[in-house]
């Protein structure tokens, strides 16, 4: 077989093993460093030669060797999708069928051109890839993240330490209630400890990066950014994340002379382009959630979301002890931390070991259960042990702040309420229904500060209006509360009547 034949049998291999991992990495461009994928696609360069070297050596043959190759990755990346319904596996077995007898039936030069094609094929679409790789980072590369907004002369004048954190998808104890979990052990625990709970508390958006944006930069997405017409989806949430680590809060305490600690979690370290305006980044651990997204597509789900779940548990011990330090540390502080937890995947049972746990990051359950009332119980058994777990922790750290920095305002905020509803509902996420929304919209609030603070505020958009408001005896008045739902589409804001969330 010429050189030229062996060269393009082997790169038509590759391709059909890269191929899937880029396609991967251009839609979720937003949530994947560069240095991650390197290592990613560095080990799959070494694994993929070896194995072509090795299949070479026991069968002398570049032509076998890599439809072989071909044959796997495709078994691989493409068997399980085929396996999702009869009529999936009916047109797979069919389309495989037909090309391999057409293979076979034609002489070698005809076997050659289908080669040929099948690189064409896999070369264009790889060049595809690579344009928007090379768009997307070079938009990064020239954006300007929004300068620091000045504040004038306002002084802090009741210098209090503000610990802001966020446990992701942590519901309201209405909420929980009305789901069937009885969380009241926990709130009454916080009230003995002069937290303030708020059962009226709501989110303004249903989507966490929004949620999270809006709160630290106090205003609505909407009036603060703009996506941009000329670039796709995953580049405009990476510009949106950048109003999350330059937010208009974390730049406002250190005006007042404020320490800025930043604890990020793998989530937000993935999401990281830009620089973080915090005195001091806590990065916690790099994260998997790509390589497990991989896996989690193929043959491999369930041993993909076993490992996702083990990496998450790890990841939040260790955030929970980082944050016990900081209160160790007698400064003036400000001190934010999201915690992707209790959100999937569950990796904490009431006891804080690893569970059996059939939903992952993505929100996607992998069980084997079809009916949606099932797997909605089967979501809130699983998401009340891990709120048991987290409760017991959130005690230790209340404790360990109130005795070590006692002069300090804590504040414990889900960013949104839970999914049960989602997957109670899952045929109907585009038309929601009210008891979804009201329950997404409700998430957890619990303020420790002294008496005078105004907790009277009902979205997260005035929280640190509040916060201002008190330490520097400022008089910023709230703004109006709005909230808007998005599906699919990071950006595509519809508003939310309030009749919808009481």
């Amino acid at each position: 077989m010429e050189n030229y034949n062996i060269v393009i049998l082997i790169l038509t291999s590759f391709l059909m093993g890269i191929l899937p991992i880029l396609f991967l990495w251009v839609n979720n461009l937003s949530e994947v460093t560069a240095k991650q994928m390197i290592k990613f696609l560095g080990l799959f360069v070494l694994g993929y030669s070896i194995s072509n070297f090795l299949l070479y050596y026991f069968i002398q043959n570049h032509f076998i060797v890599n439809l072989i190759l071909i044959a796997v990755f495709y078994l691989i990346f493409f068997g399980k999708p085929a396996l999702k319904s009869k009529k999936n596996f009916i047109i797979h077995a069919l389309c495989i069928l037909a090309l391999v007898g057409l293979f076979l039936l034609s002489s070698e030069k005809l076997q050659l051109i289908y080669i040929d094609i099948l690189f064409g094929l896999e070369l264009f679409i790889s060049i595809v890839f690579g344009y928007h790789l090379i768009k997307y980072f070079y938009t990064i590369k020239s954006f300007q993240p929004a300068a620091a907004e000045q504040i004038g002369d306002i002084k802090c004048k009741r210098p209090y330490s503000v610990y802001f954190i966020i446990p992701d998808e942590y519901a309201s104890f209405v909420s929980l209630e009305e789901i069937g979990i009885d969380n009241s052990e926990f709130k009454y625990w916080l009230q003995t400890k002069g937290f303030y709970v708020a059962d009226n508390a709501k989110s303004n958006y249903n989507l966490t990066q929004n949620s999270i944006c809006s709160t630290l930069n106090m205003d609505y997405v909407q009036n603060f950014f703009t996506p941009k017409d000329q670039l796709d989806a995953q580049s405009n949430r990476t510009l949106l994340f950048s109003f999350i680590f330059n937010n208009k809060v974390g730049n406002m305490f250190k005006q007042l002379g404020y320490k800025y600690y930043h604890v990020i979690n793998n989530w937000e370290g993935q999401n990281k382009k830009v620089a973080d305006c915090a005195d001091v980044e806590i990065n916690i651990m790099d994260s998997l959630d790509f390589e497990t997204t991989l896996f989690c597509r193929t043959f491999f789900e369930e041993a993909a979301n076993r490992f996702q779940a083990k990496f998450y548990r790890l990841t939040h011990l260790k955030i929970f002890e980082q944050l016990s330090e900081i209160a160790d540390k007698s400064e003036l502080k400000f001190v934010y931390s999201h915690m992707i937890c209790p959100h999937p995947p569950f990796c904490f049972d009431e006891n804080g070991n690893l569970p059996e746990s059939y939903f992952n990051i993505n929100a996607s359950y992998i069980g084997k259960e079809q009916d949606n009332n099932k797997i909605a119980d089967e979501y809130a058994a699983s998401y009340e042990q891990q709120i048991k777990f987290l409760n017991k922790r959130f005690m230790e750290l209340i404790e360990n702040i109130q005795k070590n920095d006692p002069k300090s305002i804590i504040i414990i905020q889900g960013d949104h309420g839970s999914q049960y509803y989602g997957f109670k509902e899952k045929d109907t996420l585009d038309k929601p229904s009210k008891a979804l929304l009201k329950h997404r919209y409700s998430p957890l609030r619990a303020i420790y500060a002294p008496a005078d603070f105004d907790f009277n505020f009902e979205s997260s958009v005035n929280l640190f209006r509040a916060v201002f408001n008190y330490i520097t005896e400022s008089n910023e008045p709230y703004i109006e509360d709005k909230y808007y739902f998005s599906l699919s589409e990071y950006f595509d804001f519809r508003p939310i009547s309030k009749f919808f969330l009481k």
